[in-house]
């Protein structure tokens, strides 16, 4: 189901970035869409009242009316779209791909690495400067995480691929390899 909902939101994300591109307002209809992002997490009620089916149509538009107030015109038609299909729900989901859309077109990353303990900033930016040349990037950008459990090396998410090169994940092969001899 989780799929279904981000292979929706892709749809509604590329549709969106299109007509951004178009329009030369990528950049702030991003923002906008991380504000409002923002407002969906800080009151997570607010999505499920808005695709509750126990409101009337109307109440929802009057709840509705609030975040749109606050946007492009292209964002307000865009946020009427979701809102007339029901789909408010995947609203995260379509401003994640958007802004990966961004990234990407600029030729730029985000991501995760998770590590034993905390990098340095010297370490994450040789990383960061790594990856991005082995991937044909201008710039990688990572958050790092710290989990103890993967003993050591580093595990690496960057645009919907991962690279774990874990001592846990070599240490769980290893034992695959020991049971079936």
């Amino acid at each position: 189901m989780k799929r279904d909902k981000k292979l929706i939101g892709k749809k509604y994300s590329k549709a969106l970035f299109e007509l951004a591109v178009e329009q030369a307002k990528t950049v702030v209809v991003l923002d906008e869409l991380k504000n409002l992002r923002t407002v969906f997490q800080e009151v997570p009620e607010l999505g499920i009242v808005l695709t509750d089916n126990r409101l009337s149509k109307e109440q929802k538009k009057q709840l509705f009316s609030f975040l749109k107030g606050q946007s492009s015109q292209l964002v307000e038609n865009f946020l009427s779209v979701l809102f007339e299909a029901n789909r408010i729900d995947i609203f995260s989901l379509i401003v994640d791909d958007f802004e990966q859309r961004l990234l990407n077109k600029a030729h730029k990353a985000q991501g995760i690495v998770t590590t034993a303990i905390a990098l340095t900033e010297n370490q994450k930016e040789k990383l960061e400067q790594g990856v991005a040349k082995k991937f044909g990037f201008i710039s990688v950008e990572f958050t790092n995480k710290v989990d103890e459990t993967i003993i050591g090396g580093v595990i690496i998410e960057v645009n919907q691929k991962i690279i774990d090169s874990s001592v846990k994940s070599q240490l769980q092969k290893l034992e695959k390899l020991l049971v079936n001899v």
